[in-house]
């Protein structure tokens, strides 16, 4: 997971992009990591639509959504629910990942995407991690051009996130992740 995070960090990390319907490839990623963590079909709920297409290295979504479902596993007390929402506007995709757990205290929301931090809780002692998982979430979205905010709900935490749609890409960002995802397939041909 460090190197990982280093080479993103450094611009050196291999990624295959391409354009994809948003909502199609983070509705098979969720399903995907609601299997592989083995939760029961009701204990994850997506809904909304985005027809939007986007710009997205499905492998780093694919880490990112199970950095989420794994926080949120950790972080709920005894039932388990995850909410997604997901919706297109002309300029943006947007995907809101949410909780019923035990919530993120307000002096923390700033900071839980800073390598290496953890948030400490009194109700929550025993959570085992390094403090890299949000960190890497926020980088995978910063490297596709968007941003990603954290919210505490009434009952839970919220990660909301924001990607532009293809179309709409400033066009230097466009070319880079593109250009990268290039040459990466040639150096395997």
């Amino acid at each position: 997971t460090i190197l990982e995070i280093a080479g993103m960090e450094q611009k050196k990390a291999v990624y295959e992009c391409g354009v994809f319907k948003a909502g199609e490839v983070m509705r098979e990623l969720i399903q995907d990591s609601r299997e592989q963590f083995k939760l029961q079909e009701n204990a994850v709920s997506v809904s909304g639509h985005a027809d939007c297409d986007c710009v997205i290295d499905k492998n780093s979504f694919r880490i990112l959504i199970d950095n989420l479902m794994d926080n949120a596993i950790k972080y709920s007390r005894d039932d388990i629910h995850i909410d997604v929402e997901m919706q297109c506007t002309p300029k943006k995709f947007i995907l809101e990942f949410s909780d019923r757990g035990i919530g993120i205290p307000p002096k923390y929301l700033k900071k839980i995407f800073s390598k290496f931090h953890r948030v400490y809780r009194k109700d929550a002692p025993n959570v085992k991690g390094t403090g890299l998982g949000l960190h890497w979430v926020k980088e995978i979205v910063k490297y596709h051009g968007g941003k990603v905010k954290a919210f505490n709900r009434e009952n839970g935490a919220l990660f909301l996130i924001e990607l532009p749609i293809y179309r709409v890409t400033n066009k230097r960002h466009l070319k880079r992740i593109l250009k990268m995802s290039r040459k990466l397939k040639a150096g395997f041909k």
